[in-house]
């Protein structure tokens, strides 16, 4: 099991719902490698074609009159990407008008938005020791996809096996605290890549044993 990483928080139970494969393989691993209790973060295996799919997943998932959810937080992880591409049936600040309408109906359980510019390859790419002005900076997700290969053989969206090959070896702590501190400094911003994605993985690892 791999050990906890930077600042400790408190335990929280938290749901986690991601709009790719990517994501889903990551998170899936982290709650794997920090043996974290299931009953604690609940990683749902579905990638969500689009940012509306994910909406109807979070409107059924609202609480019925005086029911009580399980869940202290729930984590959207998605890419804040252009309407332009294909798969986007509404914008991303569309998608956060929708989801702030829905909170009071969720209670005292928070939602977070967990957003990557452009994508989530930009949060991989902070695992490893490339030069700061690699990654402060814009990037296009064939630029990312093209960092992420030099790193580790050819990088595939989804891939469990490049995922272990790379991150989640024996270097895995080094890694993830590398990850964490990097874009816990970035800011979000048009002009450069970020990611939020260090939120979600800080609390899977505050909630290992």
């Amino acid at each position: 099991m791999a050990r906890k990483t930077g600042q400790q928080g408190k335990k929280k139970r938290i749901l986690v719902l991601c709009d790719g494969e990517s994501e889903i393989t990551y998170s899936s691993l982290i709650v794997s490698a920090y043996n974290v209790n299931k009953n604690l973060v609940t990683v749902v295996n579905k990638p969500f074609k689009n940012l509306e799919t994910m909406l109807a997943e979070l409107e059924s998932r609202k609480p019925k009159k005086k029911e009580i959810l399980k869940y202290e937080e729930i984590h959207l992880i998605c890419d804040k990407e252009k309407l332009s591409n294909k798969s986007r049936q509404i914008s991303y600040e569309k998608f956060v008008d929708e989801v702030n309408k829905m909170r009071k109906s969720f209670g005292s359980t928070t939602i977070k938005i967990i957003a990557s510019f452009p994508s989530f390859e930009f949060f991989l790419s902070l695992h490893f020791p490339i030069k700061d002005k690699e990654f402060k900076k814009l990037h296009n997700d064939k630029e990312l996809i093209e960092l992420l290969s030099k790193q580790h053989q050819h990088y595939t969206k989804g891939s469990e096996k490049w995922l272990k090959d790379a991150i989640f070896n024996k270097h895995l702590e080094e890694k993830i605290s590398l990850a964490i501190e990097r874009a816990s400094q970035i800011k979000p911003s048009n002009n450069n890549s970020w990611s939020g994605v260090f939120e979600t993985v800080r609390q899977i690892i505050n909630n290992s044993k």
